[in-house]
């Protein structure tokens, strides 16, 4: 299913590319419900604490900004935060 599926991210000039090695299963009813059942809830959360969160088919992107790169850190890590919690 992920066999060659990469994520890919940039900052301040540095960039990193990786990977994707895990993910749900693809094709079930278990899927949609997961989604139904957590994945709404995380997004309405934390679109309500000022994070542009955004879900399409079965992943989810959080987009933050800021002018230096220890400002997107921070922000970037409440969001996490609040996905962990």
């Amino acid at each position: 299913m992920l066999e060659s599926r990469l994520v890919h991210t940039s900052i301040m000039g540095s960039s990193l590319t990786a990977k994707v090695v895990g993910g749900g299963p693809q094709g079930g009813v278990l899927s949609p419900l997961l989604w139904n059942l957590v994945v709404d809830r995380l997004l309405m959360t934390t679109n309500d604490l000022v994070f542009s969160t955004f879900g399409y088919a079965d992943d989810t992107v959080i987009i933050v900004q800021g002018k230096f790169a220890h400002t997107v850190r921070e922000i970037m890590q409440e969001a996490l935060n609040v996905v962990v919690k």
